[in-house]
């Protein structure tokens, strides 16, 4: 940003990007942010001596218009893995309707990143409802938790094979609908099991600066994703693991980000699962693989 420029703050929730843009000397910013947090917006920007260039607009993104293009749109539009929910979809549909030909998003590209994992106590985190607890069988419930993807914080040293990029978005210049899939193969660096695959993202948001929420960055607030295997995989080291990886809106349930993913090993075995099938409702017998 530029002083002068206008800015539009994409689901601006307390105001503070807004602020920053503010501070940083943009002519005028657009907060757009249609929950009951944009009555909270106001007082800020009102208490920081800022209503005048700083409009907080309640609204649906989706159907608002802005009374110019503006030269910079920014938003912390990240989910789990950046692209859940639905944030990403309707930021590129308003950098569509709301940039200037020269203008820039912040982020200016989003990348999703894979890897395979080991590690010994994800492993027993996966196993804790097939032990024994206060005398009864729970084993059941794993055939429902073995879908779940979870939220975590990665060693690096889990890792069993270089990451792999699945997906990249440059906000300019491409639609989103909420869905993608990618396979990809990689390569095990070392013989053992394979627990569970880890999930994460890069952003970049201007030239030089990347946020990175990998194993081994600085803890940020969407830590990592694991991605668990209802059974372990045996590789030896340099055999190719190849995964399958889907993320789709959930039906009826706009804001809600489906997950699948399959690996299936250099002998043919394929473990799969679906985030939709740790969903009792909808699977009251169980998943379909169980």
């Amino acid at each position: 940003m530029r002083p002068g420029h206008a800015v539009a703050d994409l689901g601006t929730g307390s105001s503070i990007l807004a602020l920053a843009a503010a501070r940083a000397g943009a002519r005028v910013v657009y907060a757009v942010e249609r929950g009951p947090v944009a009555h909270v917006a106001r007082a800020v920007v009102r208490d920081n001596g800022l209503a005048a260039r700083v409009r907080v607009l309640r609204s649906d993104a989706r159907s608002t218009e802005l009374p110019e293009r503006v030269d910079v749109l920014v938003s912390e539009c990240f989910g789990p893995l950046a692209v859940t929910g639905t944030m990403v979809s309707v930021l590129t549909e308003a950098s569509a309707r709301w940039l200037a030909p020269s203008g820039v998003t912040v982020p200016a590209r989003v990348r999703v990143l894979l890897a395979p994992l080991r590690s010994a106590s994800i492993a027993r985190a996966l196993r804790a409802w097939e032990r024994p607890r206060y005398g009864f069988d729970l084993r059941a419930a794993a055939r429902w938790t073995a879908h779940n993807a979870y939220n975590a914080v990665l060693d690096p040293a889990c890792l069993c094979a270089e990451p792999a990029c699945v997906f990249e978005l440059d906000p300019r210049a491409q639609t989103f609908d909420g869905g993608f899939v990618s396979t990809c193969e990689f390569t095990v660096d070392r013989a053992g099991p394979v627990h569970a695959l880890g999930g994460w993202f890069e952003a970049e948001l201007a030239k030089g600066v990347v946020l990175r929420t990998g194993p081994g960055e600085p803890t940020t607030v969407w830590n990592q994703c694991v991605l668990p295997l209802r059974a372990p995989l045996r590789v030896r080291r340099g055999e190719r693991l190849t995964v399958r990886f889907e993320a789709r809106p959930a039906p009826g349930a706009p804001h809600v980000t489906d997950l699948a993913w399959s690996v299936t090993d250099p002998r043919g075995r394929t473990l799969a699962h679906d985030t939709r099938w740790s969903d009792p409702d909808a699977c009251p017998d169980g998943p379909p693989d169980a």
